[in-house]
């Protein structure tokens, strides 16, 4: 009687162990495409983000070099009036020298008024 009742179970055992095995496959594919979903849309966002960053610096050189022209057309009017009001031509230069040459040229200036003073 035993011996009927495995035979007679082992088949069924035998489809749920398949039926078990089959559901882990299609449980680890459906994680592997679900993880490879979220690893593209990472790349996606990433590369989303990249162009953002770049799209905003490009911006902000423009601004800067908008910003830097619009300095360097605001000193020569400054230097021809500092002219007329009779300041000195060595402050009206150096208007001139620092509008148009930015940071660098003024640091350059300083020194070389500091070296000339001493």
């Amino acid at each position: 009687m035993l011996d009927d009742y495995v035979r007679r179970g082992m088949p069924d055992v035998k489809d749920r162990v398949l039926d078990t095995i089959d559901e882990e496959r299609h449980w680890r594919h459906a994680r592997d495409e679900q993880e490879q979903a979220h690893r593209h849309a990472m790349e996606r966002a990433a590369a989303d983000q990249t162009a953002a960053k770049i799209v905003e610096e490009h911006a902000q050189q423009r601004r800067s070099q908008r910003n830097a022209f619009i300095i360097a057309l605001a000193s020569v009017p400054a230097a021809m009036a500092s002219e007329w009001l009779g300041f000195a031509n060595s402050f009206c230069i150096s208007l001139l020298i620092i509008g148009i040459g930015g940071p660098s040229s003024a640091t350059i200036l300083a020194r070389i008024m500091d070296k000339l003073k001493s």
